[in-house]
């Protein structure tokens, strides 16, 4: 698929050519539409606008970036392991009240200042807001040995990170730990969204 230069509406479209580039251009616009990906983030390329559109992987979509898309009010659903979606500083995207709900944001970054208009995933999907600011909080509390690595980590995010999330059941097989373990830590912070119900607080 290569789409330049269209505006669409009301449509459905599945991107599945793997033997090839696929594209969605920056003078494309997508309105309450439907986009179900089945290619790997090195076959594809989304620069348009899109808006009220629902956006399936339907594979999962690891290592993408967002930052040059305009996304307004759009649906994920699927597993966006180590995406980036926002806007920073060279970017020409955005992300703004998007429903990310039924996706799996695992290693996901946000940026710009639009990051707490999102509905996000609930537990065992956590996240993280302002990391930069927060994480010195984060290490002034008495932590145990198996989180004071993925702490510490956070120094090391792209310093226009605005949030950042997590899936504590891979945190749990990765430092060896029960996800109730890694719950108890982080909902001391009201600046940790972790809640039951998928909606941002």
């Amino acid at each position: 698929m290569n789409l330049q230069s269209v505006e669409i509406e009301n449509q459905e479209m599945v991107i599945n050519d793997t033997q090839d580039f696929n594209a969605i251009g920056p003078d494309v616009i997508l309105k309450n539409c439907t986009l179900r990906l089945k290619v790997p983030a090195k076959c594809l390329s989304i620069r348009g606008t899109l808006e009220h559109t629902k956006i399936h992987a339907q594979r999962k979509l690891g290592g993408f970036s967002w930052v040059d898309a305009k996304l307004k009010f759009c649906t994920f659903q699927g597993k966006f392991p180590d995406n980036a979606f926002g806007e920073f500083a060279g970017s020409k995207g955005y992300c703004l009240e998007c429903d990310f709900s039924s996706a799996d944001i695992d290693g996901c970054m946000f940026f710009g200042k639009s990051s707490t208009t999102h509905r996000y995933p609930a537990w065992p999907s956590f996240v993280l807001l302002d990391p930069h600011v927060n994480w010195l909080a984060m290490k002034a509390k008495a932590m145990p040995d198996w989180i004071a690595d993925d702490v510490n980590s956070i120094e090391y995010l792209h310093k226009e990170v605005t949030a950042v999330g997590y899936n504590a059941q891979s945190l749990s097989k990765h430092m060896g730990v029960s996800i109730e373990d890694i719950r108890q830590f982080y909902s001391q912070f009201d600046f940790v969204i972790l809640h039951d119900n998928g909606v941002i607080q």
